[in-house]
Order: structure tokens, then C-alpha cells, then sequence
């Protein structure tokens, strides 16, 4: 995201983000064998060819997109919450990864079914509207505030901070 909490500028674009070449995006996914994603981090993969990730298995939540259409990934069109629930009770030694942000991360993270967040800030302001880093909706439950505790920070050669946070549940 941007440091002034943007995760697309206000025309949905991304290449303003900056990545690291000692990122080894290797590492990540070797922790994860599921990705949830939304209809627009689908709507960009979708425009760079990808049509899943092989190797993982992919579900995008979408209200519009059919099963029909899209064969290679799950469609979790209803009952978000206990979908990705009982993705995360199943049994298995590895993470699921939300790519993306904005709605799905607020809902799911009002809900409590998110345990840790991490987040790369790239050096860059956007000082304009854009798409931030969580965006609640109205037909879903609030985002109440919650603390994090930061278990592990990365500073980049190119300026990019990588922060990861474990969640702290709400009572």
C-alpha cells in the first residue's frame, strides 16, 4: 500500500506499488496452500492472463461471477464468512492467503476469522483518493477497532517496509 493507506489509486491502478528483488516471493508461498481473493484482485489477475494459481487452491468471492465461467477457482458467492471458516477448520499445516484488500479484508476481519495481517508500505504517497486498505461495507458487520502486535518487520533495499501483525481478538 501506499504510506497514505492505498492500496489502488482512484483509478484502480497499481503500478505505482513498489516491489524489492530480495523479496522471494518463494518463501511466502511455500506457507500457503489457499487464496481468497475478491472479484477485483480476480479482475486483475484476470487482465495479467492468470487465470488461477496453479498449485493453490484459489476461491474468489464474487456476487456476479458463475461457477460456469470460471472453472479453475471456487466461486463463494453467499455466506463469506462461514465459507472462509470452514476453510480455516479444515485440517492442513499451511496458511490462507486474502490477496487483495478493502472490502473482504474488513469483513472478514469484523467477523474475527483473520489471524495475522501483513502488509507492504511502499514509498510512496499517492495524496489523492484512492482505494484504501480496509473499506467497510454497509451490508456488512463494522469494523470495530482491534490491537495488533507486530511479530516480524522487513526494511528493503528499494524502501519498501514489510510489516507483519498478528491479530489480537476482540471480547
Amino acid at each position: 500500500m501506499s504510506l497514505d493507506g492505498y492500496i489502488a489509486d482512484g483509478s484502480g491502478a497499481t503500478n505505482w506499488l513498489v516491489g524489492d528483488p530480495d523479496l522471494d516471493p518463494k518463501e511466502f508461498f511455500a506457507t500457503i496452500d489457499t487464496i481468497v481473493m475478491g472479484r477485483r484482485t480476480y479482475d486483475v489477475m484476470l487482465a495479467a492472463g492468470l487465470r488461477t494459481y496453479p498449485g493453490f487452491r484459489t476461491y474468489v468471492v464474487s456476487r456476479t461471477l458463475t461457477q460456469q465461467e470460471f472453472p479453475e477457482v471456487t466461486i463463494i458467492s453467499a455466506d463469506v464468512v462461514a465459507s472462509v471458516a470452514a476453510l480455516r477448520a479444515e485440517s492442513g499445516d499451511r496458511d490462507i492467503w486474502l490477496a487483495g484488500g478493502g472490502t473482504l479484508a474488513s469483513a472478514l476481519l469484523a467477523e474475527q476469522v483473520v489471524d495475522t495481517i501483513e502488509v507492504g508500505i511502499s514509498p510512496r504517497v499517492l495524496a489523492q483518493a484512492g482505494r484504501p486498505l480496509f473499506v467497510p461495507r454497509a451490508d456488512t458487520p463494522s469494523l470495530k477497532p482491534f490491537a495488533l502486535e507486530l511479530t516480524r518487520s522487513r526494511f528493503m533495499s528499494t524502501g519498501l517496509v514489510v510489516l507483519e501483525y498478528d491479530v489480537h481478538r476482540r471480547d
